[in-house]
């Protein structure tokens, strides 16, 4: 068993998993990586919040 087999058993994927996977580029790896970082995409209130850092020096 691969390492990644043992991490999606692990897992509970949803459909966040299943979609992300129907955008080309993103494989199984990434878009498990997508969505437990990401958690409650609601949390964003708008689409360009997913994306912009705030950088602090």
């Amino acid at each position: 068993m691969t390492g990644f087999s043992s991490i999606l058993k692990q897992v509970k994927l949803d459909l966040r998993y299943r979609y992300l996977l129907t955008i080309g580029g993103i494989g199984p790896i990434l878009a498990l990586t997508i969505m437990l970082e990401t958690g409650k995409i609601e949390r964003f209130q708008k689409v360009g919040n997913f994306t912009s850092r705030e950088f602090k020096q």
